[in-house]
């Protein structure tokens, strides 16, 4: 048992959310208290019903309801400072502002009036907690202006957090998806003032890299998914069996993903397949109506709608699946694929992002990034009709989840890694 170190832990809306960000703290959670005695959750926003959270987890909602409660002078006030930063003039002056610059050019002036926000929040967190700072880490879920609040209250401050630590996933680390700028503006100071950056992918930590190299303390540590304790079984009556997952919005590109079945329909015209899509979105409606007017007389359809992920993976279990498909344009390391692997199920999948370091030859198959209909339907069409081959990817799929997206053993070693940054600090822990 660790005594004596403190994580104080930023989530978007953790636990009041049952989400894909529920999904992967409560395990990681579990895994950090063998290695802190006190963790405090601090979501950023309160939506929903309260999640139960393990034992020995405390919440914090203050900063939700102080920051929905702001004061109209006090938000002037931050605007003010906001607009006195250098770096979002830099950027906005760089080329000449069309309507998305001036767009982004407001969504970096609440930014800056966030991260103003979270740096004088825990400013006065730390005070009325008593908190020490020499054995506590603090740790933002997202690259977030949480963690740029963060680093700024470092600044002539011996009472301010002295091990800040983030994850970055996708949205919240890929820059061109959140600013028409060249970089979000101060994206550099918040790096240098990280103790560690953690990627949950190494296409992640490249990009990071690339842009930022010189800076230090990046690091993979990957997400994961626990052990369904089964896995899915194969058809065995002759139809073919195609499951995708993901929310209905245009970047995963189920549109086409559906012309792709269509094509493999008038293809194997006497093969009965049948697509089960889960997942919600702006898009259902849309893509209902497609699959309603264009679905050949051998292609089944049905979108399921938004299912926790329990379901999924009973889903999984219970039914027969022969191959996990995904379109995106553009992905992080998609969980959606991990739960499939841990079934035992072959994935098809583009080649964006971080997808190839977890989708090769060897479970499935790796279109291009950017493919045609009959693309996919031709590696569709692999998997239908090799059998041998289809079954060694089953195989290959629950093998690679095992080595490398296991949630028990992926937060473990998180769980070492934050606990060796307080330890390195010079502070002396206990073990029993």
């Amino acid at each position: 048992m660790i005594t004596e170190l403190a994580l104080i832990v930023f989530t978007e809306t953790y636990p009041f959310d049952a989400g894909a960000e529920a999904m992967f703290l409560a395990p990681e959670l579990e895994a950090l208290r063998s290695r802190f005695s006190e963790i405090t959750v601090i979501p950023q926003y309160i939506r929903g019903k309260r999640l139960s959270v393990p034992p020995s987890v405390s919440v914090e909602t203050s900063y939700a309801k102080q920051r929905t409660s702001l004061g109209a002078l006090r938000k002037l006030r931050y605007a003010a400072r906001a607009l006195t930063f250098k770096a979002l003039w830099l950027e906005f002056l760089s080329a000449m502002p069309n309507v998305r610059r001036v767009r982004s050019f407001e969504s970096a002036v609440r930014r800056r009036i966030d991260a103003q926000y979270a740096r004088d929040w825990v400013w006065r967190f730390i005070a009325l907690r008593q908190i020490d700072v020499s054995k506590s880490v603090f740790y933002t879920y997202w690259l977030s202006p949480v963690t740029d609040g963060l680093v700024l209250s470092k600044k002539g401050n011996l009472r301010a957090p002295q091990i800040v630590v983030s994850r970055a996933h996708g949205g919240d680390l890929y820059e061109e998806r959140a600013t028409a700028f060249a970089r979000l503006p101060g994206r550099r100071d918040t790096l240098a003032g990280l103790e560690r950056l953690v990627l949950i992918s190494e296409h992640g930590r490249d990009y990071v890299s690339r842009r930022y190299p010189s800076q230090n303390g990046y690091i993979v540590s990957r997400l994961g998914v626990p052990d369904p304790g089964d896995v899915a079984p194969a058809s065995s009556d002759g139809v073919f069996r195609v499951v995708s997952c993901s929310f209905l919005r245009a970047l995963k590109r189920i549109e086409l993903l559906f012309e792709g079945l269509i094509v493999l329909a008038s293809e194997r015209p006497t093969v009965a397949i049948e697509w089960t899509h889960i997942g919600g979105g702006e898009l259902w409606q849309k893509i209902q109506d497609r699959v309603s007017r264009e679905s050949p007389r051998n292609l089944s359809c049905q979108l399921v709608g938004s299912i926790d992920n329990d379901e999924v993976i009973r889903r999984y279990t219970s039914y027969p699946v022969d191959v996990f498909i995904n379109v995106s344009s553009t992905e992080g390391l998609p969980v959606s694929i991990m739960e499939a692997q841990s079934c035992g199920i072959p994935v098809v999948a583009t080649d964006v992002g971080g997808t190839p370091e977890i989708v090769s030859n060897r479970v499935g198959f790796l279109l291009p990034s950017n493919p045609s209909p009959a693309i996919i339907a031709s590696a569709l069409i692999k998997v239908m009709e090799d059998p041998a081959s289809s079954l060694e990817q089953r195989t290959a799929s629950r093998d690679n989840w095992r080595q490398r997206f296991d949630a028990e053993r992926n937060y473990h070693d998180f769980a070492r890694t934050l606990q060796s940054l307080v330890v390195g600090n010079g502070n002396d822990v206990s073990h029993s």
